[in-house]
């Protein structure tokens, strides 16, 4: 998933963020995997690509024009976006929501981090060394081997963090619920 269109300088093909996209469609597509480009938003009365995700991964669509890269242009509910993610081998994401959907679905994924709640997030599941900053991508290849060699064991750490993070949140609710009673 990406959008931080506008958090780098330039427009088309010299977008870092679209360059940065691109990268990392290549070091995955050169490891044997097939990309599917997943946008947050569509808005298709909507062309500018700090406003529009689908723009975005059209530009890197576009720049890649391989067999192996799929998009996803279709108006999908939160229900289905969630189930396309959850059937993936691995998740890159630049969007929070899907990293929230591939992690819970117990899809290993690599953060690319625009702010601190994701590295928060990360943390949550143990996967703190998965997280790109910004427009680096000095060490991607670097992450998706490690993240590749290391999958299934990856799915079982999130799952049980999952379901430590679960009996947590039911806590938390007990607590609260205990808090208003007094």
């Amino acid at each position: 998933s990406s959008v931080m269109y506008s958090k780098c300088a330039g427009v088309g093909s010299k977008n870092e963020h679209v360059v940065q996209q691109v990268e990392i469609a290549k070091a995955l597509i050169e490891r044997g995997n097939k990309v599917l480009l997943v946008p947050h938003t569509l808005r298709p009365s909507n062309q500018d690509p700090r406003q529009c995700d689908l723009v975005v991964s059209r530009l890197v669509y576009g720049l890649l024009s391989k067999p192996e890269v799929g998009l996803l242009d279709e108006d999908l509910s939160p229900k289905q976006l969630k189930s396309v993610i959850a059937n993936a081998s691995f998740h890159v994401g630049a969007r929070y929501h899907s990293l929230i959907a591939a992690l819970s679905s117990h899809v290993p994924a690599i953060s690319i981090s625009w702010h601190p709640k994701y590295q928060d997030l990360m943390r949550s599941y143990g996967l703190e060394e998965f997280i790109l900053n910004g427009a680096d991508t000095q060490n991607i290849a670097e992450l998706i081997d490690k993240l590749s060699a290391q999958k299934f064991a990856l799915r079982e750490l999130i799952k049980q963090r999952q379901a430590y993070l679960s009996q947590q949140v039911v806590e938390n609710c007990k607590m609260f619920v205990e808090l208003l009673g007094h």
